[in-house]
């Protein structure tokens, strides 16, 4: 998953909460492009703002 994140050019954080690692993306100003893009790759997104 990370890896297809950096390919599409976006910054990635790995956080571990609570025994889970998180894969975060941004910040943007506005997600809304981002998180299309990362679901046509077939990718589950959840913003968080």
């Amino acid at each position: 998953m990370v890896e297809a994140v950096r390919r599409a050019g976006y910054p990635v954080v790995l956080v571990e909460e609570g025994g889970l690692i998180k894969v975060r993306v941004g910040p943007f100003a506005d997600p809304g492009p981002a998180a299309a893009a990362l679901r046509e790759q077939g990718l589950e997104v959840l913003e968080v703002r």
